[in-house]
């Protein structure tokens, strides 16, 4: 083995050993295995799969062998296609029956069983062929391995050897990236991230078009306290090599790369510096040091490398990141996109995902649109289905929601926006007694609406990458400054696509933040105590207010028209279009993380009419007996109570509901600031993993005073399954 060459990078140097040839390089047979996720996340993409890999069929070169696998949970796996032989066109049409036909189980996730399969399959192909490469893809956790990540490891070990080549798909927000990363560099291969099916049939064809020659694989021995090192794929793909115990692995013929801190006062060969940079950085990034990635970018200046690795939190953001770096290996056009600055530090306070949603949730103007066919959504829990026979809603599609009811889910990072939408059904089905709508005066077609609950945000990740949308002159500009719309002149009437997953989830100023467990259990509890507050003042309206649509309700309908409504799964009550419904078997199972603060004393609030009667009993109290006492949340209730009674004394109902109105959004504007912030520093610890200052990670106890009175605030977060 050849002593190692050094060249001059930045202030330390990057060193190269080239492994040797084993033996002369000669052309190959190739044996592709194509190995997809059917857990039930994955069942939308069931076709879309099918069809990326019978698109590239064609592309396979003749005598070549075809391998496929499916796998779900454990024990749910199959090789369904073993070794079989791209001859001619008719063998292609037969590999993509295979394909299309495919069934298999939809259910959780496991990836040990199928890899330990490989190295039998493998084995069959051996006396066939000679190379053997691999793309694995997958959504999301292995949350059904037997063995657990052991056995995934013991797996890649026995058949790490003898691959070409690897690509890891991971797609989606939910798969394990660190995880993932991992496996990649046990196999020898890369990780690559995709957002669309479309990356998968990239992957494939990536893997295709690689000219493998007969070689094998070459201990190179590297110098003490190296701890990284790579290879870069005559394709161009930057692989972080394995070390153990000093070596590595590498593919024989190719250059072993390794940072270190070397002074190197000439350069023995030339080397194209920039290139060598960008791969040292992408290497330092797949090996899980973002830091000493960042830092490499920094001295040679990309700004917007810098910029968008610095932001980066979700998968989707370090794919995208890691997408670009290695398309700068290679490619000069694509280096410096907005400008160099050597030593160059991000922004700290670049826009971001939640400052897009304040713009828009500030502004009355502000509508989406969901039925717009730039308007892609996922759903986030279990499905449903109608149970029974009704009619189908038809929506107005060009209506508009408004986007101040963002409201953020007390536990989970899910951020939501109800919708009110109007539509109509056809009245196809009879009353129980035998009444059809023509009968009761109704036409063909009733006016009713829907409500639909579009998680924007779910568990962290951007759930709706386009927002159309409609919304004033200065949202327009604050959008457009940030990069989330494309267009150059504002139209009121016009309906932007609005690309949130343009900006970050997080800005790196709101994500290194330092959250104070005090700071944060106070504005918790002055939440609680506003929360207190409006429950009161709301019923006190509720009371006074006979025309309040929650406290007296009519109907024009007569019991014949209400009959017939009903049999068509129509609230008359309300208008709604609300059929009875069923849950739909899941399919799979996400992590959710949720965060919780709890309140001593604070684990519900009693009704107005409760905590009258307990007030009288308090008050009536005559030393005998146990003595009634408030709770802490009835407690809390009694302030707003007492100025009511107190301020409003010989008012008129009306100088009541108008005080009462105005200290209601006093209030609701004071919780919602609160609510805000305490969501947004929730949001930052849980998407980078922090947690409270000075505290370590899980259950943690807090005491506060606030007004004279003392507080205990419980923090803590876990991981719970969600089954969708």
């Amino acid at each position: 083995m050849a002593d190692p060459i050094y060249w001059p990078l930045g202030k330390n140097a990057l060193g190269v050993i080239k492994a040797t040839e084993d033996a002369q390089p000669a052309p190959t047979t190739r044996h592709f295995m194509w190995v997809k996720d059917h857990s039930g996340s994955m069942h939308w993409a069931r076709r879309q799969m099918a069809e990326a890999m019978v698109q590239h069929l064609s592309e396979i070169p003749d005598g070549s062998y075809l391998s496929l696998a499916w796998f779900s949970g454990a024990g749910q796996y199959r090789w369904y296609v073993k070794g079989f032989k791209i001859g001619d066109d008719a063998d292609r049409k037969k590999a993509a029956e295979l394909i299309r036909h495919t069934e298999g189980s939809w259910c959780m996730t496991a990836y040990s069983e199928v890899i330990a399969d490989m190295q039998q399959v493998i084995k069959d192909l051996s006396t066939l062929a000679d190379s053997h490469s691999l793309v694995f893809l997958t959504d999301g956790y292995p949350n059904d391995d037997r063995g657990g990540r052991a056995a995934i490891f013991e797996a890649i070990k026995d058949v790490a050897d003898s691959l070409t080549d690897v690509t890891l798909v991971g797609f989606g927000d939910y798969y394990h990236r660190a995880l993932m990363t991992e496996m990649a560099k046990a196999f020898g291969g890369t990780l690559v991230h995709a957002d669309e099916v479309q990356r998968f049939g990239d992957a494939l064809a990536e893997t295709i078009k690689i000219r493998t020659t007969k070689r094998g694989k070459t201990i190179v021995t590297l110098p003490p306290g190296v701890s990284l090192a790579f290879s870069v794929s005559p394709d161009g793909k930057v692989i972080v090599l394995d070390v153990n115990e000093g070596q590595v692995a590498a593919p024989a013929g190719q250059n072993v790369y390794f940072p270190t801190a070397k002074k190197v006062e000439t350069t023995p060969i030339t080397v194209d510096a920039e290139s060598a940079s960008y791969a040292l950085a992408l290497a330092q990034l797949r090996s899980g040091d973002t830091d000493a990635s960042l830092k490499t970018l920094g001295d040679l200046g990309d700004v917007k490398v810098v910029q968008m690795l610095s932001t980066a939190i979700t998968n989707a953001e370090f794919g995208a990141a890691e997408e670009l770096i290695e398309k700068c290996v290679s490619d000069k056009q694509a280096r410096f996109a907005a400008g160099r600055k050597p030593g160059c530090l991000p922004n700290p306070n670049a826009p971001d995902l939640m400052d897009a949603l304040d713009w828009l949730i500030a502004d009355p103007d502000a509508k989406f649109f969901p039925y717009h066919a730039e308007f892609k959504y996922k759903r986030i829990g279990r499905g449903t289905e109608v149970d029974g026979d009704f009619p189908k809603f038809e929506p107005k599609k060009d209506h508009g929601v408004a986007l101040n009811t963002l409201t953020w889910n007390e536990k989970r990072l899910n951020l939501s926006v109800l919708a009110k939408i109007p539509g109509a059904v056809k009245l196809i089905n009879k009353a129980p007694s035998g009444t059809q709508a023509s009968e009761v005066g109704f036409a063909d077609t009733f006016p009713c609406l829907i409500w639909r609950n579009y998680a924007l945000v779910s568990n962290g990740f951007l759930n709706v990458k386009v927002l159309p949308a409609r919304f004033s002159y200065d949202t327009f500009n604050q959008l457009r400054t940030a990069g989330c719309i494309d267009e150059a002149c504002y139209d009121p009437n016009h309906v932007y696509p609005v690309h949130l997953d343009r900006v970050p989830v997080l800005s790196r100023g709101k994500a290194k933040k330092d959250v104070s467990a005090l700071d944060y259990a106070m504005s918790a509890v002055q939440s609680e105590l506003l929360g207190a507050r409006l429950k009161v003042l709301n019923a006190l309206r509720k009371e006074l207010d006979p025309n309040d649509e929650q406290s007296a309700k009519t109907t024009p309908y007569s019991e014949e028209q209400r009959a017939v409504l009903e049999a068509n799964g129509i609230d008359w009550n309300n208008g709604s279009y609300n059929p009875p419904t069923k849950k739909t078997d899941p399919t799979d199972v996400l992590q959710q993380r949720e965060f919780t603060a709890k309140i001593a004393g604070f684990s519900s609030l009693p009704t107005l009419d409760k905590l009258r009667e307990k007030a009288v009993k308090v008050s009536a109290w005559n030393g005998k007996g146990k003595e009634p006492k408030f709770t802490a949340a009835e407690e809390a209730m009694c302030p707003a109570l007492e100025q009511f009674t107190a301020e409003t004394d010989g008012f008129t109902t009306e100088q009541k509901l108008a005080w009462l109105t105005t200290e209601i959004m006093l209030a609701g504007d004071k919780k919602r600031t609160i609510d805000a912030a305490l969501n947004l520093d929730k949001y930052a610890m849980l998407m980078t993993g922090q947690w409270f200052k000075g505290y370590q990670r899980g259950e943690t106890k807090v005491g506060c005073v606030i007004d004279g009175k003392d507080f205990e605030v419980a923090f803590d977060t876990r991981q719970v399954e969600v089954k969708i």
